[in-house]
């Protein structure tokens, strides 16, 4: 009863309910507000380091099997929950595995308004 609100991240906020709560899905509500992709997560990898090459193309590869093999991965999701197979496929392969443009434009965007809120330096 003390709370205001409440952040509910990964494959349980799909299915998380609060009875009286709003629900607000944050990528939905920053395209209407920003016309802009939310990004959720980001592999960084430093640079320059001796091993940046190694690293980046670890995660390129293991990106690059998980989008081949999304049937399996959609099976193991949907054998968790309530979802079918069905849904988890179409939810897994909806996401935008690469930052381009506007993943950027939409992480500088972000930024900007951390700052305008005193939210970030």
């Amino acid at each position: 009863e003390d709370l205001d609100g409440l952040l509910v991240i990964g494959d349980d906020a799909l299915s998380f309910e609060v009875p009286g709560w709003d629900r607000t899905d944050l990528a939905e509500a920053w395209w209407a507000w920003k016309g802009l992709p939310f990004v959720f997560a980001a592999w960084y990898v430093r640079r320059p380091g001796p091993r940046r090459t190694e690293i980046a193309g670890l995660l390129e590869r293991a990106r690059d099997e998980g989008m081949r093999d999304l049937d399996r991965a959609a099976e193991q999701a949907a054998r968790t929950g309530a979802r079918g197979t069905a849904f988890w496929r179409e939810y897994l392969a909806a996401f935008r595995y690469r930052l381009g443009h506007e993943e950027e434009e939409g992480l500088r965007e972000f930024h900007r308004e951390m700052r305008r809120f005193n939210l970030s330096p």
